[in-house]
């Protein structure tokens, strides 16, 4: 069926000669890219400190949010079983990303190089390649709709995997992200349904019973964190925030940094050179294609794509560069498969390509790791200052910016100062037989702020100043 695309490639050709094999070379330079980049010395960014603290073996764990899933946090148990270092768990996370791309593009090797070039491409775009060692479910649920499309696109002869395959891929999505997955199961159970080739009542069946089952071990989870409904949605409307809007030109500004929040910078075309040559290959696609059939992967890939881009653009304003992971994989794998549809004489030209695009975008990789590693280093200088102070007690923190991350590098209990310095203090000092409390703030303390108690300044790195109150156990 796939095979239209042009470039099927038969079991019986040798490894180096599949499509997949290109894609061996864009994992490899994103290993040399996080070696070179130090990701050893990346500390956990803010929502990395909230799921690694539910394993890291002798932390506290930070309450969770109502929009988080706990299965995140279960992906890295076997790590926090045994220690809680950030290295082993980056390392991890890359060892584990990389076997798991390996093999949705060896599930893809029938459909043609096309595919494995785009794979490739998004892989080495700095955004990706960055987020190889992060403990985020973005690129997770890339990985997973990219498989489902080869999965439901090229199936095997044994059906009955291909089911078990389709159900256990749509429960994962779902329990790891729900609202991600209802576009990803709504988009491809539509895309099958409407296209009579995929038309199979099986396979839809399968999608939808294992998305309904990945909901359910969500909210059961959820429910038993916050006890009902009410509660659950309360919470969720103080964490999202949901307003109709168009941000296209707000990722566009981001593809370089910050990760989370907006542009502060400009544009830097070499950061968007990836959406651009999606773009192009749109438009080649179309133009080669004239109306002609297209195979299924085309617009299985290309309609899911899109749709997980929605909520995002249109409907949240909380920004991350991870948000459209999923979105700008499964786009870059359907346009420029369906732009470069022919194998003959591809292979000499596709690695040189790789390399050159691997090169251009390190040159936003490793400013961009460098500013995410300054930027949380000085929060593990602060949680290792409070662990010196607290010196081995049960202790406290309320921060200004950051505060699980400060809380995992001090194992104290984390907060927010909520609504504000003064009241923090008053719930900290009031709250029984729980050790010492710190309020960390960025700067020196305003005059309101000083008058709630003496702050000692600690200089970070740079000479930016935090100020830490101490609040003396009760």
């Amino acid at each position: 069926m796939v095979a239209e695309q042009g470039g099927s490639e038969s079991a019986s050709v040798p490894f180096w000669r599949r499509g997949s094999s290109l894609v061996v070379v864009a994992i490899a330079i994103v290993w040399i890219l996080q070696l070179a980049g130090s990701f050893w010395a990346r500390y956990l960014e803010w929502d990395e400190s909230v799921y690694f603290s539910q394993v890291a073996v002798g932390h506290i764990p930070v309450p969770l949010a109502a929009q988080r899933a706990r299965m995140v946090a279960l992906l890295t148990w076997p790590v926090g079983l045994v220690t809680d270092s950030v290295v082993v768990l980056r390392g991890f996370l890359l060892a584990v990303l990389s076997a798991v791309s390996l093999g949705v593009a060896r599930r893809l090797d029938p459909i043609g190089p096309g595919v494995h070039l785009g794979l490739s491409l998004f892989f080495l775009s700095a955004v990706p390649a960055f987020y190889f060692t992060a403990l985020s479910p973005n690129l997770w649920i890339a990985m997973i709709g990219l498989a489902l499309v080869a999965i439901i696109a090229f199936p095997l002869a044994n059906n009955r995997w291909d089911l078990v395959s389709i159900a256990a891929l749509g429960g994962l999505a779902a329990s790891l992200r729900p609202v991600d997955a209802a576009y990803l199961v709504g988009a491809v159970g539509a895309v099958m349904t409407l296209t009579p080739a995929l038309r199979k009542v099986g396979r839809i069946a399968a999608l939808g019973g294992g998305a309904l089952a990945g909901v359910a071990i969500w909210l059961v989870d959820a429910l038993s964190r916050f006890g009902s409904f009410d509660a659950l949605l309360t919470d969720a409307g103080r964490q999202v925030n949901t307003q109709l809007g168009f941000r296209v030109a707000a990722y566009v500004g981001v593809l370089d940094g910050p990760l989370t929040g907006r542009d502060q910078n400009g544009i830097s075309w070499i950061a968007v050179l990836p959406w651009m040559i999606i773009l192009a290959a749109v438009a080649v696609a179309v133009i080669r294609r004239g109306g002609g059939p297209v195979s299924p992967v085309v617009p299985l890939a290309m309609t899911v794509g899109v749709a997980m881009s929605i909520h995002y653009v249109f409907f949240t304003q909380n920004m991350s560069t991870r948000f459209l992971l999923p979105a700008w994989a499964l786009l870059s794998v359907g346009a420029i498969g369906a732009a470069v549809a022919d194998s003959a004489g591809l292979r000499r030209w596709m690695v040189p390509v790789v390399v050159a695009f691997a090169l251009a975008q390190a040159t936003v990789f490793f400013p961009l790791a460098s500013d995410e590693a300054g930027r949380r280093a000085e929060m593990e200088v602060l949680g290792t200052r409070l662990a010196v102070l607290a010196d081995g007690r049960p202790c406290t923190v309320a921060a200004e910016f950051g505060a699980p991350q400060i809380g995992f590098a001090s194992n104290c209990v984390s907060r927010r100062i909520i609504p504000d310095v003064g009241a923090t203090f008053e719930a900290l000092s009031a709250a029984p037989d729980s050790g010492p409390a710190y309020i960390v703030i960025l700067g020196e303390p305003d005059e309101t702020e000083a008058l709630v108690g003496a702050f000692m300044p600690f200089e970070v790195s740079d000479g930016r100043v935090w100020s830490i109150l101490e609040i003396p156990a009760r």
